[in-house]
């Protein structure tokens, strides 16, 4: 069983998430002001797009929040942009701090970089 705050769920109602449901769960991650810049490097198809599915996604659970910033994580640690991080533990301190180093190393060493990831994800049928 896992608990998000609001609801308990057990494991085999994780959704598979699509790319641009898990690029809402990241916009929302980086808040307002990570969110800022990024937002000018989508076009407006691709924000158009990222609000609707913000918009339909419903409140992620913990884990579908989690897995969505390891794999950013795995994507800046191959791209040499931060360092990776290793356990369960780790991914849940780095997704609940609200500037999580993690994903705020990436975001200023390389804007271009989580945009990029964003992109890919938002372009996903």
């Amino acid at each position: 069983m896992i608990n998000n705050g609001f609801t308990t769920v057990s494991s085999e109602n994780i959704r598979h998430l699509t790319g641009p449901q898990k690029a809402a769960i990241l916009m929302g991650e980086l808040g307002i002001y990570g969110s800022q810049e990024i937002i000018k490097l989508l076009s407006e198809k691709e924000l158009a797009k990222l609000r609707k599915t913000m918009k339909y996604l419903g409140k992620p659970i913990i884990r579908e929040e989690a897995n969505v910033l390891t794999e950013v994580n795995k994507i800046g640690v191959s791209r040499n942009l931060t360092t990776p991080v290793t356990t369960t533990t780790e991914e849940y301190k780095a997704m609940l701090n609200p500037k999580s180093k993690t994903i705020q190393d990436i975001l200023k060493s390389d804007t271009d970089a989580i945009a990029s990831v964003l992109k890919a994800w938002i372009s996903e049928e």
